[in-house]
């Protein structure tokens, strides 16, 4: 292994012994390259120089002749001499030019000022001859030139209203492009109302079907009610006044049999005799065996009726039954107002559908019709 490290140490030393000789020749190729390269360019510098030295002159000649154009432009007028002396030809061209345009325009000022003063002048000279005219003219001339004058005023009215209705029909004519463009986007929205109005027309027409449906389920629920509340009402009518007349024919009973006792009780006094005071006694008990025996028979019929174990129950009993009839009563009455409102709301849906109705087919007409 050691004598392969070096046999590889060695090939690498060898290896590097070339690249440093080939780099070597390299750099001495570099070096020669560098001094023709100076050489060369110390040739070029001599001439750029010499270029140099001549464009100085001719600058230095062009610099000269630039200032002595300026001074002869400028000749007496010093500041602006001091202004443009160290400038350009050029600038001091511009700055002379701007000068000489703000003269001219100072001249067009005053020229434009001197013809208004003149026509303001002519104008007072021609007020002043109308004026001594005037003085010495007769009443048909004043009243020729008041005619002349109000047909001056009308002119001027009439340009006014002309101007006015010009200026009326251009704003008619924007209006009018305003409004086209504003009517491009309104059948897009017809549209959508349209949409609309037929959506609420089926919301309309499922909700009134659902409130008719709904007032037949009630009033088949009202009718079954009332039909069975009348039913209950005759039954109940019918025990009560069955139980009525039982405890009627309990009392009317009653009070005869205890009048007969007492009939017999008086007779039997009025006898001295004792057997057939023992045989009034056996019947008055007979009696009032057969009466308890009724009247026990009557109220088992009557507990049977109202399905009661005791007598003092039956009072309760009665009451439940007058209480679950009020009830049934208040409850009558409340569907009764319930139908009520329900006819009122279904009165309202088709009065609202109607409306619909008449408002929407005459925007759809016009919408095909445009």
């Amino acid at each position: 292994m050691r004598v392969k490290e070096i046999n590889s140490l060695k090939d690498r030393i060898h290896e590097l012994k070339t690249v440093i000789k080939f780099q070597e020749k390299s750099r001495l190729l570099q070096s020669k390259s560098f001094e023709e390269r100076t050489d060369q360019n110390k040739d070029v510098i001599s001439v750029l120089q010499n270029n140099v030295r001549h464009f100085h002159q001719d600058w230095i000649v062009a610099r000269k002749y630039d200032e002595w154009t300026i001074a002869r432009a400028c000749r007496k007028d010093l500041p602006l001499k001091l202004a443009t002396s160290r400038s350009t030809v050029e600038v001091a061209r511009e700055k002379l030019r701007k000068y000489v345009f703000d003269r001219v325009n100072v001249h067009n000022v005053m020229l434009h000022l001197v013809r208004q003063r003149g026509e303001r002048l002519e104008n007072m000279q021609s007020e002043l001859e109308n004026l001594l005219s005037q003085q010495n003219s007769t009443k048909e001339e004043l009243q020729q030139l008041q005619i002349i004058r109000q047909l001056e005023n009308n002119i001027e009215k009439t340009m006014i209203k002309i101007n006015t209705s010009q200026n009326l029909y251009s704003l008619y004519v924007r209006l009018l492009d305003y409004l086209k463009k504003e009517l491009t986007y309104y059948p897009p929205q017809l549209d959508k109302l349209q949409n609309m109005v037929l959506l609420f027309q089926k919301d309309l027409s499922n909700m009134s079907e659902m409130t008719h449906d709904a007032m037949k389920m009630t009033e088949v629920n009202m009718s079954e009610m009332e039909t069975a509340f009348v039913a209950e009402r005759k039954t109940r009518e019918q025990k009560l006044t069955q139980q009525k007349k039982m405890i009627e024919k309990i009392h009317s009973t009653g009070s005869e049999r205890h009048r007969r006792g007492r009939r017999d009780m008086e007779f039997s006094s009025t006898l001295v005799t004792p057997e057939p005071q023992k045989g009034r006694m056996q019947e008055v008990s007979q009696a009032d065996i057969e009466y308890q025996a009724d009247v026990t028979y009557i109220v088992d019929s009557v507990k049977n009726a109202v399905q009661c174990s005791h007598l003092w129950d039956i009072a309760g009993r009665f009451l439940a039954q007058k209480n679950t009839q009020e009830n049934l009563l208040q409850q009558t009455k409340e569907y009764e107002q319930k139908r009520k409102e329900l006819e009122a709301l279904l009165q309202k849906l088709d009065l609202e559908r109607a409306l619909l109705k008449f408002h929407q087919n005459p925007n759809v007409n016009r919408y095909r019709r445009g």
